[in-house]
């Protein structure tokens, strides 16, 4: 029974998201789970790599977090094409539901789908203010990853989170 346990256990801490990434994952995995998809590293900024495809065009960009001091996944956000329409955006949607279970929660005040994945790991689903839908996956252990220079008109992963989630 104990070793059928840390199994499960083991299970849920490698739980794949988007793109088969997954928290923890190292930088050289995650070049080659994205290069497979076709995604390559085209800029980073301090903790995190930005990747891009000339092949996906239902995709904007990926952007991966990176904790500071392990160089291990954090989080990371896929930005999709603002152009995909509704039938592409439900397409993720079903997805992400096939991947992680129906949603666990609605946020009125951001309009975003919340998903709980571990007490420290989110997923949240929204669309930017151009339109496009993005997928936030969240770890509370690192808000300070997930905090970018804010464009005029445009949101930073971090002004998704609901206040009440962010780790205080």
């Amino acid at each position: 029974m104990i070793l059928l346990g840390l199994g499960l256990m083991t299970g849920l801490f490698a739980q794949r998201g988007l793109f088969n990434l997954a928290y923890d994952m190292t930088l050289d995995e995650v070049d080659n789970t994205l290069a497979i998809a076709g995604f390559f590293p085209e800029g980073s900024e301090e903790d995190a790599v930005k990747y891009y495809s000339d092949i996906n065009v239902h995709v904007s960009a990926i952007m991966v977090f990176m904790e500071p001091k392990t160089q291990r996944v954090a989080g990371w956000i896929v930005v999709y094409n603002p152009e995909n329409g509704e039938d592409n955006d439900h397409l993720v949607i079903d997805r992400i539901t096939n991947m992680h279970g129906e949603t666990n929660h609605f946020d009125e005040d951001t309009q975003q789908l919340i998903w709980f994945l571990t007490d420290i790991h989110t997923l949240h689903v929204m669309y930017s203010p151009n339109g496009s839908l993005t997928a936030l996956y969240y770890n509370a252990m690192y808000p300070e990853l997930f905090i970018m220079r804010e464009k005029p008109g445009q949101a930073t992963p971090e002004s998704f989170i609901p206040e009440s989630l962010r780790k205080k």
